[in-house]
């Protein structure tokens, strides 16, 4: 018998191809009278026509779930501060820095001593009119283990005060999915995985604190 999916023979008794899997029993063979000189095998396939359209199907839903789930898990871990991971050397962090940011003055070199570099940006998260005091803090070996944040209005701003907590929120939630709020005299929003904790406190009406920390 020939397999209709991939022209293999299938010997006697094979419920299935064991070249592509296609089952036997799904064809029906037709041969015509053979002479001594070799007269080739006539072959009528009949088989279930609607099988390649399902597997497509099944195809096409396994990819868009893996997609989604992959998207999902992206999201999640990526949790580093600007995806610079932890354990970045203080030269390489100050390059990024410098190459990412729009800010307001140079980066002075880093201070071994102080094992910190600070400095400030504008358009916080791609928003106008934000700005940010930032923080990157090395360990003895200057390697970065977390960042602080403290991001306020200016004033070409056009976000209310409670505006720029929302869409800082919002963004967050975006990427890092659903936070953990807590209220209190000051609300708390926290994102966290096996990497990165991330807690964005409102100090005051219209200045925030975000603090990036290391879980290892």
């Amino acid at each position: 018998m020939i397999c209709k999916e991939c022209g293999a023979n299938i010997p006697d008794g094979f419920e299935y191809c064991m070249k592509c899997g296609a089952k036997a029993d799904a064809l029906q063979k037709e041969i015509s009278t053979q002479d001594r000189v070799g007269e080739r095998e006539t072959v009528k396939i009949i088989g279930n026509k609607k099988r390649p359209i399902i597997i497509g199907a099944i195809v096409v839903v396994v990819i868009v779930v893996a997609v989604a789930l992959g998207n999902n898990f992206l999201g999640v871990e990526k949790t580093f501060f600007e995806d610079i991971p932890w354990g970045t050397d203080a030269e390489t962090v100050k390059a990024r820095i410098e190459e990412e940011f729009e800010l307001f003055k140079p980066i002075p070199d880093y201070d071994e001593a102080e094992r910190t570099i600070t400095t400030m940006f504008g358009n916080f998260e791609e928003m106008e009119g934000v700005g940010a005091l930032c923080s990157f803090d090395f360990n003895y070996d200057n390697k970065l283990q977390s960042v602080d944040l403290f991001a306020s209005l200016t004033d070409e701003s056009f976000y209310t005060k409670a505006g720029m907590v929302d869409e800082i929120v919002r963004k967050y939630d975006e990427r890092y999915g659903d936070s953990d709020f807590r209220a209190g005299f000051m609300d708390t929003y926290t994102w966290e995985n096996e990497d990165t904790t991330v807690v964005l406190t409102c100090i005051t009406e219209g200045l925030l604190h975000i603090k990036y920390s290391s879980n290892k």
